[in-house]
């Protein structure tokens, strides 16, 4: 019995294992180099095929991982979503609060007989809100007061 072993060689020519081959001596073909070159081609299949599966079994455990991470980030939105929740909803109660105030003291303002204005407390009394009705009442616009235009 001999025995011929071929390296397996990788894409990257690095050694991935071996194939060996026994055979009898006596049940050999005279041309030995064809077998021997048969062999290689054989050895360089069985090298690609292990790469691949090696390539493919990374791809699985980097998948995985990605896998692991997303549901690990989804559960951390989730959490976050559902302890904003509640606080989304008191700002939208309070901006409804809020726009409700502004339409009563607009109503308010609206249908008194006079102007309503607010001053700050400056040198010079600057205006810093005063009521539509002025214009009926003086000829002149709000912003004119505000701006404090004469």
């Amino acid at each position: 019995m001999d025995e011929f072993v071929v390296d397996l060689i990788s894409s990257q020519n690095k050694v991935i294992g071996y194939l060996g081959i026994r055979y009898a001596t006596t049940n050999v073909n005279n041309n030995l180099e064809y077998s021997y070159a048969l062999i290689r081609v054989f050895a360089r299949r069985a090298a690609v095929e292990l790469e691949r599966q090696s390539i493919y079994k990374e791809l699985e455990e980097a998948n995985q991982l990605l896998e692991l991470k997303i549901a690990e980030r989804t559960e951390a939105l989730e959490y976050a979503n559902y302890r904003l929740t509640p606080k989304f909803e008191q700002i939208e109660q309070q901006k409804e609060v809020i726009l409700n105030s502004q339409k009563r003291f607009r109503s308010l303002v609206d249908n008194l007989p006079g102007v309503v204005y607010r001053c700050r407390a400056d040198e010079h009394l600057s205006v810093e809100f005063v009521s539509e009705a002025i214009e009926e009442l003086s000829g002149y616009s709000c912003q004119r007061f505000i701006e404090g235009k004469k």
